[in-house]
């Protein structure tokens, strides 16, 4: 059943507004305050009320294929922009086959961010009017070929809309390639090096340079980027949501190999070739590897495919322990290593009586989820961290595997943790007491939280402004 535009909330029409009336902004808003349903109400008033031209709507590939076209379905006043609309997605003979048919007339276009490099390359005689781009912090990478294939677009466009819930997910040197794609760089600086030079101080490490903002100007900062965008606090008709802490500790054989491996940054075990981590990045990837139960021996980073060396059982027993009663099914449980993923299948299959289980990659693997056909969903935080909605499967999230990015965190706690959700949230992490995954890890999400949450408090509006 299709709702009306009149079922929307007050302080989503003064979004709608505020769109209309500033045209180059950001909506910063937490996940569950409908800002799909806010961009597409302002570009349906534009289409109608004026000459809008092409709008292009910018996502994360899952997003792009499923979000933002069913959302045009489920409104009344939207409904008939889903007509005009087309998918920029698949091989290149789609997409170019796809683009001939936007070059015919006006329409909303709606684009993988993977094929933004790919569009900002082809010929278009007339540029998109209104760019919409979802989930703008990927594109915070100002070297990246995807930003620079972007703001080649974002400069021809009238309008630009950007969206997120996690704007800021490392520090506010997150927020200038953002802001240049709204201003080209008129309040923050022209380019990164001017940034770094007026807000920013340099700090020499033994293997890499970093920038950080001076306390002095985070305030002057924050209120520059404030003038053009604006935030919320979280709706206030959710469910509460808890965190807790599943700790264990390594058995005296595997915290031997942790202690050795934190002091030297080696790895020596009878009958394998001895590994040394050579810089700081990979022995905190060691480390983070071994709290877990394996290694990578050649230092395989993050998600590669390569063997793992076990060296201990202890997460996948404590994984174990807490599912067996079944009080935590149904259940996200949330990898970050291929052989953390391995070890959850084993730990199911071994545990769980005919488990119901998949990996969100899975075909039907998300629908099943939502339909309530699975007790256990397994993914990893790049592949279901944005737009999804899953709170239909379940209140539980495991995190077998921690990720360090404090927007992936958030924003894959928030598919379950969104409007529609009946039952309180519950988030557990499973941490080997005395290892990086509890003395830098989480402490490092926590700041990053609290640094980001300090940044939407400055930019944030009342409920009913």
């Amino acid at each position: 059943m299709m709702r009306s535009k009149y079922d929307m909330h007050d302080y989503q029409w003064w979004l709608v507004d505020y769109i209309l009336k500033n045209r180059r902004c950001g909506l910063y808003l937490p996940m569950g305050r409908g800002k799909t349903l806010i961009a597409l109400s302002a570009v349906r008033q534009t289409m109608y009320s004026r000459d809008a031209g092409r709008v292009l709507i910018v996502a994360p590939k899952r997003v792009a294929k499923n979000v933002w076209l069913q959302e045009m379905e489920g409104w009344e006043h939207l409904h008939g922009m889903r007509s005009e609309s087309g998918l920029i997605m698949g091989s290149v003979q789609e997409r170019s086959e796809a683009l001939d048919k936007i070059k015919q007339g006006a329409g909303v276009s709606v684009i993988s961010r993977d094929a933004i490099v790919w569009l900002s390359k082809q010929q278009i005689d007339v540029p998109f009017d209104t760019i919409i781009v979802d989930e703008a912090q990927s594109f915070k990478g100002y070297s990246s070929a995807r930003f620079k294939g972007l703001a080649k677009l974002t400069d021809r466009a009238t309008s630009v809309i950007l969206l997120s819930g996690t704007p800021m997910p490392q520090d506010a040197e997150d927020l200038w390639a953002q802001m240049y794609l709204i201003d080209k760089g008129l309040m923050l600086g022209k380019n990164i090096t001017a940034f770094r030079r007026r807000y920013c101080q340099k700090l020499i490490f033994e293997t890499h340079a970093d920038y950080v903002l001076l306390e002095e100007h985070r305030d002057e900062v924050y209120r520059l980027v404030g003038e053009v965008t604006v935030s919320m606090d979280p709706p206030t008709n959710m469910p509460p949501i808890h965190y807790k802490k599943v700790g264990f500790r390594l058995c005296p054989d595997a915290a031997k190999i942790y202690s050795q491996a934190e002091r030297t940054g080696a790895v020596d075990l009878p009958g394998r070739k001895k590994f040394v981590a050579r810089t700081a990045a990979s022995k905190h990837a060691l480390l983070r590897q071994l709290a877990s139960g394996a290694y990578y021996p050649r230092g395989v980073p993050g998600n590669g495919s390569k063997t793992a060396i076990p060296v201990h059982w202890g997460k996948m027993a404590a994984f174990k322990k807490l599912i067996c009663a079944g009080e935590y099914s149904p259940a996200i449980v949330v990898y970050n290593y291929v052989f953390e993923r391995d070890a959850i299948r084993t730990a199911l299959q071994d545990t769980v009586f005919n488990a119901r289980y998949a990996e969100i990659d899975d075909e039907g693997a998300i629908d099943a989820w939502n339909d309530g056909e699975l007790d256990y969903l397994i993914v990893h935080p790049d592949s279901a961290g944005e737009g999804l909605n899953l709170q239909s499967g379940g209140h539980t999230i495991i995190w077998y595997g921690l990720t360090e990015k404090m927007g992936s965190y958030h924003q894959l706690n928030a598919r379950l943790h969104r409007p529609g959700q009946k039952n309180p949230v519950r988030v557990l992490h499973l941490i080997a007491y005395g290892t990086v995954e509890e003395k830098k890890v989480m402490p490092k999400i926590i700041k990053k939280t609290k640094a980001q949450q300090q940044f939407m408090n400055t930019i944030k509006i009342g409920e009913t402004t």
